[in-house]
């Protein structure tokens, strides 16, 4: 198995998704506003509760964001996830989780630096930007994990429908593409042969009796 690494996964995706979201647009905002109303400096006095409420929030941040990765990677079905890995789908969802998830983390150690280490006016103020910008992020995530659950909502009830509870078709690889604006090609078709998905699909249900 072959392991791209964050940064290249992240690169993929392309950094002009993050920087042209709307969250990172108000961050940047909320950047300018913070340093304007406190003239580029924050005392340290009027910024010790902010620091623990912000190390609280984002210890718990990635708390959840954490559960919410185990919980997908855990209870997603084989199908589903050959399904999304086939369409290039599946690694960006985890790549999403794993950015979002760093984003907490490192507005948790920022925080503990400038409260128990050293403690700048000036990186408090970045300190606060980042903070909402993470924030808001939860809001992009959020919007995520729900698409990604209502897709899973529709292949399920189309397999049921069809009486294909176990068995994962080149319909179904097709129609995953097609949500996504992708299109299989005759490469994709020939690597994912009839004989190659009855393989897969009887590993599947020898695996589904056995649990």
């Amino acid at each position: 198995m072959h392991d791209q690494g964050f940064l290249k996964r992240l690169q993929k995706i392309g950094f002009g998704t993050f920087i042209k979201s709307t969250d990172f647009i108000l961050g940047l905002v909320a950047l300018f506003v913070i340093s304007s109303l406190k003239d580029g400096y924050i005392p340290q006095e009027s910024a010790d509760a902010l620091l623990q409420t912000i190390s609280g929030i984002s210890a718990s941040l990635f708390a959840i964001i954490l559960a919410g990765l185990t919980i997908i990677t855990s209870f997603t079905d084989r199908q589903f996830i050959y399904a999304w890995k086939k369409v290039g789908k599946f690694d960006e969802v985890m790549t999403l989780f794993q950015y979002y998830l760093y984003l907490p983390l490192i507005v948790l150690i920022f925080s503990l630096t400038l409260a128990h280490v050293r403690y700048h006016g000036s990186a408090m103020i970045i300190l606060s930007a980042l903070f909402v910008y993470t924030i808001l992020g939860m809001f992009s995530l959020v919007g995520f994990i729900v698409k990604y659950g209502l897709q899973r909502a529709e292949f399920v009830t189309d397999q049921i429908e069809n009486g294909k509870d176990q068995t994962l078709t080149m319909d179904d690889l097709e129609a995953i593409a097609a949500e996504h604006g992708y299109e299989l090609v005759d490469e994709d078709k020939t690597e994912l042969s009839t004989e190659k998905l009855e393989k897969i699909n009887e590993v599947l249900n020898d695996e589904t009796e056995s649990e």
